[in-house]
């Protein structure tokens, strides 16, 4: 089971955390420019720009969180839910879009003969980088995990790739450094794009995985089964209480929000100040559980007429 503070609690540690990822990706994207004009590595120009947009998209993200602490209106009435893996979803295609022309600057570079950087200074940099953005991945994904926030933990995932691709950079310029006395020579004029490319490799297939998942969010695909199979345990729970005979769940999942829909088939009649008592501990339940949901219990003794509150096709003929 998920361990939650209170609502307001997590959009306040979400904002002030995106608020420091926001000030440490602007200062990494300073750095990583100045280093790109005295090394005169595109790769670490790269790096610079794409800080630099991950500090803009960040501020977008902590907009998303103010959007999502509204909660429901008129227009919206179920809240702001689906910006959540919107967001997610349109920084994944720019990044995409991002790849791809570095990828064909890396690939025409490498067909033009390469080119030289200054290595040592290059290795400083990635040094510096690697070291820098794993404490701050530790420290985000422990935040992350600890609220259970779909944002921060697209956020995390962004600073896992840069510590993979600062230490897979730093690898390369280190062999780079060590082939420059050797027979193997004119292979250092490569490393540069090389590593670009390389830097791509890795970290595509987190942003795929990243994609995929907002996506079925986004269509309004159920949960994962590990999801329904915890809230089909606290349902399970009431069945001595409510002497039912069993029950359905339609459940939805779009960015941190869960919209659920419970039906409980009773094996006898109950008067409506019962079932009302044991429907609202059991949404208490559920919110203790998972905060962001939106609860529908309905109890019934005669199950025929669910199937008809779906959007299946109607019958032809309406039954008898």
């Amino acid at each position: 089971m998920r361990m939650f503070h209170s609502i307001e609690s997590v959009f306040n540690d979400e904002i002030r955390i995106l608020r420091l990822s926001t000030v440490v990706n602007f200062c990494f994207g300073i750095v990583g420019v100045a280093f790109a004009i005295l090394s005169r590595s595109r790769s670490i120009l790269f790096d610079g720009l794409y800080a630099f947009v991950i500090s803009f998209f960040t501020i977008i993200s902590a907009r998303v969180v103010r959007l999502l602490r509204k909660g429901d209106n008129r227009e919206f009435q179920f809240g702001y839910g689906a910006f959540e893996p919107l967001f997610i979803v349109v920084r994944v295609l720019f990044m995409f879009f991002m790849y791809l022309s570095l990828g064909v600057d890396a690939v025409r570079t490498m067909l033009g003969g390469g080119n030289r950087v200054e290595l040592f200074l290059a290795i400083i940099y990635a040094a510096f980088s690697a070291a820098s953005s794993l404490a701050f991945w530790m420290a985000l994904r422990s935040s992350a995990r600890r609220i259970n926030s779909p944002v921060l933990i697209a956020e995390a995932r962004g600073w896992l790739n840069d510590v993979l691709l600062y230490l897979s950079v730093l690898a390369a310029f280190g062999v780079a450094y060590l082939l420059r006395p050797t027979r193997l020579s004119f292979l250092v004029a490569y490393a540069d794009p090389a590593i670009t490319l390389a830097i791509i490799a890795c970290m595509l297939p987190s942003l795929v995985k990243l994609f995929f998942s907002n996506i079925r969010d986004l269509v309004a695909a159920a949960p994962s089964q590990e999801i329904q199979d915890q809230l089909a345990a606290i349902i399970e729970g009431y069945r001595a209480e409510c002497t039912f005979l069993g029950f359905r769940t339609y459940t939805e999942k779009r960015g941190r929000n869960l919209y659920l829909l419970v039906y409980i088939v009773l094996t006898r009649e109950m008067p409506v100040r019962n079932l009302d008592r044991i429907r609202k501990r059991m949404i208490h339940d559920i919110r203790k559980w998972w905060h962001y949901s939106d609860c529908d219990i309905l109890f019934t003794i005669d199950p025929s007429w669910i199937p008809l509150t779906t959007a299946a096709p109607e019958p032809e003929t309406a039954p008898s």
